[in-house]
């Protein structure tokens, strides 16, 4: 499912005169340094729980602007298959 709709991106993108669409390998990383899993981000859940959550895919639009001014959108694809518990094994829903 993500590599089918990362394909129809960068398709879509080749098309758009404009757009460029940069891949996570080539994003500069939140924390210089870390390596593992760099996208990953802690989530407190309040009584001193907390949550990781790994996306499946991240990405930017790049946007060039006919003032020659560039911006991006980044984005973190996470596709629902239903697959993960409602329920977490330590009752958290």
């Amino acid at each position: 499912m993500i590599s089918d709709f990362m394909v129809a991106l960068e398709k879509a993108c080749r098309t758009q005169s404009g757009i460029s669409l940069i891949m996570a390998h080539e994003l500069s990383l939140p924390e210089p340094g870390r390596k593992e899993r760099p996208f990953r981000w802690t989530v407190g859940l309040g009584n001193g729980l907390s949550c990781g959550v790994v996306p499946d895919q991240v990405f930017a639009l790049e946007f060039n602007r006919a003032s020659r001014r560039k911006s991006r959108a980044w984005f973190f694809l996470e596709a629902d298959r239903a697959t993960m518990p409602v329920i977490h094994r330590n009752g958290l829903e």
